[in-house]
């Protein structure tokens, strides 16, 4: 794919993920659980950041086609490699878009063999979970501390009377397209927060100081919490959060409404929401 200066090649992400040379030159030293966490996000990281790119240079259709022409891609070579581990390691990242359900019947695709892999049997324990926090489903409350070191839970959130729609919203400092998504998130909450709309941010940090700093610097006046330990986090697991930026939109019912809501479709679906 070529778009003027910017180039996303699939046989370089290819040899990028299948190359064992490569892999542990890279991650040398490193843990098993991180090679296999640092596999499951690239090739999502790589094609958010080209979209952000293009996106931060106000080139939308830009974004959009390099986002189209990624997926299909991702489609396409998962359908070619059912009965290969390499259709295997980018399962996770076409997951990351699906339902649990979707997800389900998307690994049942899979031959047999593979279906056994310790990537699917966890892709499906994972989407099994995943169906508990789809649209329509009720939330589940996550405690965990503030700044402060004060437990919030979402619950309390949720339950309080002023707030009609409360955004879960899952990110990190060192996530990029998470602190791409700041923006639209900020002229959301500056929008509707008087009218009934709150965020409940929960971060993937492990650095407490970049954690606070990311919040104070980017003037994201909501509630903020985290158990600064990434991914190992218990309300990742609970909402079956495969990659981040990552997010769920529950109502005063405590009923999830809309998950995912990225880019200007976050301030659309809140005011169309509370409009009726």
């Amino acid at each position: 794919m070529d778009y003027g200066n910017l180039q996303l090649r699939s046989k370089s992400f290819l040899d990028f993920t299948t190359d064992p040379a490569v892999l542990d030159e890279i991650l040398g030293g490193h843990s098993e659980a991180d090679k296999d966490d640092f596999l499951r996000h690239v090739d999502q990281d790589r094609a958010m950041t080209f979209m952000y790119f293009a996106d931060l240079c106000g080139d939308k259709k830009l974004a959009q086609a390099i986002e189209k022409e990624f997926e299909q891609l991702t489609l396409t070579t998962i359908d070619n490699n059912r009965d290969n581990f390499f259709g295997v390691v980018l399962m996770p990242n076409r997951a990351y878009e699906l339902s649990g359900q979707e997800t389900l019947d998307e690994i049942a695709k899979f031959s047999p063999e593979m279906q056994q892999t310790k990537e699917l049997t966890e892709l499906k324990t994972s989407a099994e979970q995943k169906l508990k926090t789809d649209v329509g489903q009720p939330y589940i409350d996550i405690v965990q501390n503030n700044a402060e070191g004060q437990p919030v839970s979402l619950k309390s959130v949720i339950d309080n009377p002023a707030n009609k729609y409360t955004l879960v919203d899952f990110w990190a400092s060192w996530c990029g397209p998470c602190m791409g998504e700041v923006p639209h998130l900020k002229e959301t909450y500056d929008k509707f927060h008087k009218k009934g709309f709150e965020i409940y941010g929960v971060s993937f940090d492990r650095d407490r100081d970049k954690w606070l700093a990311a919040v104070k610097d980017n003037g994201m006046d909501w509630i903020h919490v985290s158990e600064l330990q990434q991914f190992d986090n218990r309300a990742a697991k609970d909402y079956a959060v495969q990659g981040i930026p990552s997010n769920f939109l529950i109502d005063a019912q405590g009923v999830i409404v809309a998950k995912n809501l990225r880019g200007e479709d976050l301030c659309s679906k809140v005011a169309e929401l509370l409009a009726e």
